[in-house]
């Protein structure tokens, strides 16, 4: 399982979804995660990145790079999340609002 959102790169490949796209441009801890790092839990590379991509049951579809940021939690700090920064999306995901 992954957890992944649009990205402010993602342009017309993405819907129009509700909450804006994640800029990462706008983090101060954003990273890239390249192909050798454990991080790279799914085991794809492009242009030495780590990509992901899902298909589903009803054919939608998401792809993009794992990247790595901190979010802030109350009473908790700054926490490292790796999650995706989608590229494309189809179908149903490209539809949801």
């Amino acid at each position: 399982t992954i957890s992944y959102v649009p990205c402010t790169s993602c342009g017309n490949s993405c819907g129009q979804h509700q909450d804006a796209a994640f800029d990462p441009s706008a983090s101060s801890t954003y990273g890239e995660v390249s192909c050798g790092s454990s991080h790279c839990y799914t085991n794809q590379c492009k242009s030495d990145r780590c990509y992901y991509s899902r298909t589903y049951a009803e054919r939608s579809s998401s792809a993009g790079n794992i990247i790595e940021d901190h979010i802030q939690l109350s009473g908790m700090g700054s926490i490292p999340v790796v999650f995706g920064c989608e590229l494309r999306e189809t179908g149903e995901i490209y539809r949801q609002r």
